[in-house]
């Protein structure tokens, strides 16, 4: 019988393998890898069950602060993530819709253009998700927004203002280029 040696690969012959065959498999649960081999070639392995990662990531927001009015183009939200296996990425979330595609390198961040959300009250999370598909979602932050359009000012050429010309009764006319502004003479017809 061969000797148990965790997290090594012991070579084994084809009648080995068929007479020890439950001993062999008890010892590949423990950690053993074994190379089934036939006329020095390897024809099979045996190698321990791979362990099911069932731990959740862990997640929590870094920016904005709870209670932090944001406004602007550009406001960082960022969030730490880590696993005991790795993470595969992080999706930052704007009142339970994503924001942006998911971050899948650290450190994990997002711009966030506040122009595009209502004035008010927003919660932002980020859900961290692992290779297993193990996901965790951070605890909430609210931010209150005071989202500001941008500002564009048009000027107008000197002595003119903004209001369209208006007709005698009330409505407003087209702009009429200069070229069109003389009067044409009445062709008589017949």
């Amino acid at each position: 019988m061969v000797q148990p040696q965790k997290d090594k690969q012991v070579r084994v012959g084809v009648r080995e393998l068929r007479a020890n065959l439950s001993g062999l498999l008890r010892q590949a649960r423990q950690g053993t890898s074994f190379l089934v081999m036939s006329r020095n070639e390897v024809i099979a392995e045996i190698r321990p069950p791979a362990v099911a990662d069932t731990t959740a990531p862990t997640a929590a927001l870094t920016a904005p602060a709870d209670g932090a009015t944001v406004s602007g183009t550009t406001v960082t939200v960022s969030a730490a993530a880590s696993d005991n296996v790795g993470v595969a990425g992080v999706q930052f979330k704007l009142d339970g819709v994503s924001l942006g595609a998911e971050d899948t390198s650290s450190p994990y961040a997002i711009a966030w253009n506040t122009t595009t959300a209502v004035n008010g009250s927003h919660t932002l999370t980020a859900v961290a998700r692992d290779g297993a598909g193990n996901t965790v979602t951070s605890a909430a932050v609210t931010a209150p927004s005071a989202a500001e359009m941008p500002r564009t000012r048009t000027r107008l050429p000197e002595g003119r203002s903004g209001a369209a010309p208006r007709n005698r009764n009330g409505t407003r006319r087209p702009p009429v280029s200069r070229k069109c502004r003389r009067r044409l003479p009445l062709s008589e017809s017949s």
